[in-house]
C-alpha cells in the first residue's frame, strides 16, 4: 500500500512536470487502488472483532425491517 502512495506521487509529479495527462490519470487509478486496499483492511479489522450490544442490537431491527 506504500508503494502505491509512492508511485502515486511520483507519477502526479512526473505528470505534471512533463504535461503528460495519461500520467496523471494512472496516478488517480493507483491512488483509487490504493484508497480499495485500506478499505478492505479497515473492513478486515472490524471483521475481527468480537459482536458486541450495539452489533446484535442492529442486527436485529435490519433482519425485522426486511423480513416479510
Amino acid at each position: 500500500m506504500v508503494g502505491d502512495i509512492l508511485l502515486t506521487v511520483a507519477q502526479v509529479i512526473g505528470g505534471i512536470i512533463s504535461g503528460s495527462l495519461s500520467l496523471i490519470a494512472d496516478a488517480l487509478h493507483n491512488f483509487s487502488d490504493a484508497a480499495s486496499l485500506l478499505i478492505a483492511l479497515v473492513a478486515i479489522r472490524i471483521g475481527r472483532k468480537p459482536p458486541d450490544m450495539f452489533f446484535i442490537t442492529v442486527l436485529q431491527k435490519f433482519r425485522r425491517s426486511f423480513t416479510c
